[in-house]
């Protein structure tokens, strides 16, 4: 591969961002991150914005003050790494479901079994998984499994997150299935918090800052609803998805990342500010991609890293048990009226 093609190939393949002084580089081709430090992301961005890499060595020698020899070495180093980046792609899906696509539609798996197709459009929603032995719920299930990547493929950035309005401040809670993110919502709903979702949430730039579509998951619901009713009666439904019109946006505050390994007797939140930078390598696996367009990706990318740059990140043990989770959440509350 000559040096030139190297170049072209690296420019669509990946994609920096700066915090501060930092980098992180995204792989469209793996959907892999790494961070970079200030040496290296300047290196990379070399690469990525010059049209040669003489040009790329140029820049590098004045910007590092490195003589032409030392430059030219650095830049092979750095493109060398990034050439032999593999590919990692992990199948997408969410919880039991994955996703199969072909260039019109998406087929929803379980278990490896046809379950569910949809026009990449969703107006077009076909039931696979045989007669109709099956129950509305299991169809509704499934529907609500589809809904994300429909959204994502409307160009929307969807994260498996839940979300609580409390005192006006709007915190996302991502974190992986069983991670506690319904339970949690639902207990600042219980404590007098606005649930704004429970399991997926549907964020949009908006200037400077990221907001949640307040009743995104709530239309998308309703469109599962719908849809479940009809193919009850028949194995495809022409439907019209709803994607977002209606939805009210507010800017997200705070987004929290919880885990199942951080659970803890206590009886309030232990709470770990992220630097911007962590906070987005933290929000990216929990984004559901639409496809593998790397305009697409690349899109996403950028709303991530807005996302980490405008709302406060925080890794949150979560107390164990309903009475700890519930004292924890009211200290939280009164922490924030206060």
């Amino acid at each position: 591969m000559t040096g030139s093609t190297q170049l072209t190939d690296l420019k669509r393949r990946f994609h920096i961002r700066r915090f501060g002084n930092e980098g992180l580089v995204f792989d469209t081709e793996s959907s892999q991150i790494f961070a970079a430090n200030s040496s290296a992301a300047l290196l990379i961005e070399a690469l990525l914005r010059e049209s040669s890499l003489s040009a790329a060595r140029d820049a590098v020698f004045r910007q590092l003050n490195l003589s032409p020899s030392r430059a030219e070495h650095e830049l092979a180093t750095v493109l060398q790494s990034l050439t032999d980046a593999r590919s990692n792609i992990r199948p997408k899906g969410i919880g039991d479901f994955f996703f199969d696509e072909t260039p019109d539609q998406v087929v929803l798996t379980l278990d490896g079994v046809p379950v569910l197709s949809a026009s990449k459009q969703g107006l077009v929603v076909a039931w696979l998984a045989g007669p109709l032995e099956r129950s509305p719920c299991s169809a509704y299930r499934a529907l609500l499994a589809l809904a994300p990547k429909l959204l994502s493929l409307k160009g929307h950035f969807v994260v498996h997150a839940s979300a609580v309005l409390v005192h006006d401040k709007a915190q996302v809670i991502a974190g992986e299935s069983g991670a506690g993110k319904t339970t949690l919502a639902r207990g600042f709903g219980g404590a007098g918090a606005s649930v704004l979702s429970e399991d997926f949430c549907v964020l949009q730039s908006r200037g400077s800052r990221t907001c949640i579509l307040e009743r995104a998951e709530q239309l998308t619901r309703d469109w599962a609803r719908e849809a479940c009713a009809v193919l009850n009666s028949r194995d495809t439904a022409r439907l019209t998805f709803p994607g977002t019109v209606g939805a009210q946006a507010r800017g997200v505050d705070e987004i929290w990342f919880i885990s199942a390994a951080r659970r803890s007797a206590r009886t309030d939140f232990s709470r770990w500010q992220l630097s911007n930078l962590q906070a987005c390598i933290e929000t990216i696996p929990h984004i559901f991609l639409g496809t593998a367009d790397t305009l697409m990706l690349k899109r996403t990318f950028d709303e991530a890293c807005l996302l980490a740059q405008t709302a406060v990140g925080f890794e949150v043990g979560v107390p164990m048990g309903i009475a700890n989770l519930g004292e924890a959440i009211i200290r939280h509350i009164d922490t924030i009226v206060s």
